[in-house]
């Protein structure tokens, strides 16, 4: 049986609720090599240099559009209108 940092992990966030029970040194320990094999995760991909907005369109719209219903058209129209030229 192989074992791999995504597992370790895996484990470590199983865990962390017995780690909380049993004192602040091996939930903080286990936080910090979460946050350690995340940020070599990161650091080992390639990224990306073109990611852009118009790649990804993220549209926030208020909760109660009604009283801007003439601006969530307009966003939800200029939306519509960007994916049928994609």
């Amino acid at each position: 049986m192989q074992i791999t940092l995504n597992k370790i992990a895996n484990y470590l966030i199983v865990m962390l609720p017995i780690f909380l029970i049993t004192g602040p040194f091996l939930s903080d320990l286990s936080v910090v090599l979460i946050d350690l094999i995340f940020i070599y995760f990161v650091t080992a991909q390639e990224l990306d240099d073109d990611i852009t907005l118009e790649k990804k369109p993220l549209v926030i719209l208020p909760a109660k559009n009604h009283y801007h219903k003439d601006v969530a058209d307009k966003i939800v129209a200029s939306y519509r209108g960007n994916q049928r030229h994609a």
